[in-house]
């Protein structure tokens, strides 16, 4: 089972490199051609639009991917037409009542809220696209999560990015300017919706009989996700708060060199997403008392936290020489906020997403709920308290330790009401060899003040030799872990072979 969720994490990391490879080629070619102040109009136009989502799902695509894998595991096949068709019409029914409103009040929110009644076309370009990515996109994405079809959702991603480069290019050189650039995000979200939905009904088999909507069952999605959907509501209040302060309190040029921190987040975020989106529906399938929910919740941890500790660990260690090859002097503290936004996702080891996705996964909504509500008001009170005195850095701490308020309340209530514990033992070799091979890579670097190019290489591989060697040495990777992923790469074909190779090699070291 955390074969199938370890593959399938692969496949959506190589879909998200694809897509942002796409994205950002098309994003950097649309900025040249459209100019800084339209370029601006379009990003500004597209604001109603992140708000709007956040009302527009009420939780339905994740309650759909809960009730998809659990469904399918529970062999209950003749409701699965029935959960797919609710929560289509669900997501269809509210995109295109909020797509319709946000339309009709273009020119109040432009001239009210966006202070810039001249892109009143762009927003109105922009509504249709709550339906194409709320409505139809984003639906189809969570009901192939449910299903475990990793490969056709990285496919819904990919040909979103390419049909939107597609449009983009054709809408920018016949002169539309910034509303040709909005109208092909949101005719790419529709195309790509509308293909997703034939998708669905190609690659998914569903037991003959009549599609029916069934509001006992919608009610039961609204109750299980209206919670998830507070918490995220929650979520983006406490990220605007943050931003708030740092507005008021932090000067312009350290803002610059936060923004340029924050960029490399998305190195953690090639992995973390995919392993995310893997393990939701893999916990779905159980409920509280399954037995098999606290080995694989421990397996999780271990795994998630081999993969992502590293990327953080070695992102810190080289921030220095990172942040000075790209950014030069101009950005003096980059290197020190990095390190700090960065620490933040060095928790995977105590629970981290699997924690999260495991309670959600058996139905604890409510329980997320709750922890969100305690992460929020730990972090506006320490905002608040260190934002004004200690600026940048201030609010960065704050982002490390609000959500351990969350991770706290989350653990204490797995352990007395599931079980669900994580493997100390495991989770410090883990750590230690971490921290040792950080430790053996910032010598290597820093005491022969190695700048560069060089840096970088001696840094890099000097951790990944260090930490891949290290984790069979100490104990936290065992023979079983060395058999998974030798399974694993041997799925892969050609790009298995260097996995394959330095995986056998590492089996050597390995205990038993």
């Amino acid at each position: 089972m955390m074969r199938g969720s370890a593959h399938g994490s692969l496949v959506l990391l190589i879909g998200q490199i694809i897509t942002a490879a796409i994205s950002t080629i098309t994003v950097i070619w649309m900025a040249r051609i459209l100019g800084p102040t339209s370029y601006g109009q379009y990003t500004i136009a597209l604001l109603p639009i992140s708000i709007a989502l956040l009302f527009q799902d009420l939780g339905m695509n994740t309650a759909l991917t809960r009730f998809c894998a659990l469904y399918r595991y529970e062999r209950r096949t003749q409701d699965l037409r029935t959960v797919v068709v609710t929560g289509l019409l669900f997501s269809v029914a509210t995109s295109i009542i909020i797509s319709a409103a946000l339309y009709i009040l273009a020119g109040p929110i432009a001239t009210g809220f966006l202070k810039r009644p001249e892109v009143t076309p762009l927003v109105q370009a922009s509504a249709l696209a709550v339906l194409g990515a709320g409505g139809l996109l984003t639906t189809i994405q969570a009901i192939l999560v449910g299903y475990e079809l990793m490969g056709l959702r990285s496919f819904t991603q990919i040909l979103w990015s390419i049909t939107r480069t597609a449009f983009t290019v054709g809408l920018l050189l016949i002169g539309m300017g910034a509303f040709g650039a909005v109208l092909a995000f949101t005719a790419s979200q529709l195309v790509a919706g509308l293909l997703g939905v034939l998708l669905i009904f190609i690659f998914i088999k569903f037991e003959a009989g009549k599609p029916s909507l069934s509001w006992a069952m919608m009610k039961e999605f609204l109750s299980y996700g209206i919670p998830v959907s507070i918490s995220s509501l929650i979520g983006g209040i406490l990220n605007q708060l943050y931003n708030s302060i740092m507005v008021i309190y932090v000067a312009t040029d350290l803002i610059g060199n936060y923004g340029a921190a924050v960029n490399f987040g998305v190195l953690v975020g090639f992995f973390t997403f995919p392993i995310a989106t893997t393990l939701f529906p893999l916990f779905s399938k159980f409920k509280p008392g399954d037995p098999q929910l606290k080995s694989i919740f421990r397996m999780a941890v271990r795994y998630t936290a081999m993969i992502t500790l590293p990327v953080v660990m070695v992102i810190i260690v080289i921030s220095g020489p990172l942040t000075q090859l790209i950014y030069g002097a101009d950005y003096p503290y980059v290197a020190v906020y990095l390190n700090l936004y960065i620490l933040a996702y060095a928790f995977e080891g105590l629970g981290g997403l699997s924690l999260g996705n495991a309670i959600v996964g058996i139905g604890q909504s409510k329980i997320s709920l709750r922890s969100s509500i305690l992460t929020f008001i730990l972090g506006a009170s320490l905002v608040l308290l260190l934002g004004p005195t200690y600026g940048m850095v201030g609010i960065l701490l704050t982002m490390i330790i609000a959500p351990r308020a969350g991770w706290l309340y989350q653990i204490i209530w797995a352990r007395r009401n599931t079980e669900l514990t994580v493997d100390w033992s495991s989770t410090a070799r883990i750590y230690a060899t971490s921290l040792l091979a950080a430790i053996i890579a910032y010598l290597l670097i820093y005491v022969p003040k190695l700048r560069g190019w060089p840096a970088l290489l001696v840094g890099g591989l000097t951790y990944l030799v260090v930490y891949l060697f290290g984790l069979p040495l100490s104990g936290a990777l065992k023979r079983s872990d060395v058999d998974q992923f030798e399974a694993l790469v041997d799925e892969l074909g050609p790009l298995g072979r260097i996995g394959g190779w330095i995986i056998s090699l590492l089996g050597r070291f390995t205990r038993k």
